[in-house]
């Protein structure tokens, strides 16, 4: 997404979490009976050029707006804790 790329991964929870299954990327289910509906989306991407381009776009756009670091909440440094223990 970050490339402009569209995703197509599996609909388990942590990639759910990132694409947007039509927005951003197709999802299918993990496992033997996500073969089909892959096959059908790879077929589906390589024949709609326009629509493969429109998801990368989007999925650049929510790549900023939420993933990236001034949108990410600052962890503090405590590395100090531990290194005082040693």
């Amino acid at each position: 997404m970050a490339f402009q790329l569209l995703i197509l991964g599996t609909a388990e929870r942590r990639t759910s979490e990132i694409v947007v299954n039509g927005s951003t990327g197709l999802l299918h289910p993990a496992g033997k009976q996500g073969v089909t509906p892959l096959a059908i989306n790879i077929v589906l991407l390589a024949t709609h050029v326009e629509r493969r381009l429109t998801m990368g776009k989007r999925g650049y756009k929510r790549v900023k707006e939420m993933f990236l670091e001034p949108h990410i909440v600052s962890v503090p440094d405590i590395r100090h804790i531990y290194i005082d223990r040693i």
